[in-house]
């Protein structure tokens, strides 16, 4: 019987990709590198701001001027964060659901910390028992770390707990942490691209998530 659900942030509970661009092209402008496309932000998220900002770099830029950089990113999007993010379509309405029905919802992600309690408090006051992120201590996903702090914290077990996410980090993730998984496919990953890395089943909407809930019992 499924008890919790951990859910990724980004491309999976809130569409952050406007403003993760936003905050990136604000950097590379400001040093006079290209600017990048949506739809290369788009390929570029999933592995945290650190890697968001050496994907959006050229591939010369080193070690010292990446960590200036992603300082520099970290401090902007942390306050322009909510400026286009929003919950996609019937997320608010699944997590009310899930909780009327006692299921624990929680969030990890690879987001800063603060800056993902801040959209969760934002969009799902009361929803989420727990929102982990990037605190600069524990190690990222896909390691299995935050979400067995997220496991002891609901007090749950692995066979009890579904982990829902859109991208290759999230597929690892679940699978690094024996968690049955659910891939969404509005988010910044293709069904194909998430095939190839082990996720089997897809929601291509908040209902299927609910569906398959139901299904592992």
């Amino acid at each position: 019987m499924i008890k919790a659900i951990i859910f990724d942030l980004d491309g999976t509970l809130t569409d952050t990709l406007d403003d993760l661009m936003n905050a990136v092209n604000y950097v590379l402008g400001k040093h006079n590198y290209p600017l990048r496309k949506r739809d290369e932000i788009r390929s570029f998220v999933g592995n945290g701001l650190k890697m968001l900002m050496k994907r959006s770099l050229p591939v010369d830029v080193g070690e010292e001027l990446l960590a200036c950089y992603t300082q520099e990113l970290t401090a902007y999007y942390n306050q322009h964060s909510l400026e286009f993010t929003m919950p996609y379509p019937g997320i608010v309405e699944l997590l009310k659901t899930l909780k009327h029905e006692g299921i624990q919802c929680a969030v990890a992600t690879n987001k800063r910390e603060e800056a993902a309690v801040l959209i969760c408090e934002r969009f799902f006051p009361d929803l989420l028992v727990a929102v982990k992120g990037d605190n600069g201590c524990r190690p990222l996903k896909p390691d299995r770390a935050i979400i067995e702090e997220l496991l002891c914290l609901m007090n749950v077990s692995k066979e009890e707990t579904l982990y829902v996410g859109d991208s290759e980090a999230d597929a690892f993730t679940a699978q690094n942490a024996q968690l049955k998984s659910i891939g969404v496919l509005w988010g910044f990953r293709t069904k194909e691209q998430l095939q190839s890395v082990g996720m089997q089943n897809f929601a291509e909407n908040c209902e299927q998530i609910h569906s398959l809930v139901k299904k592992y019992g």
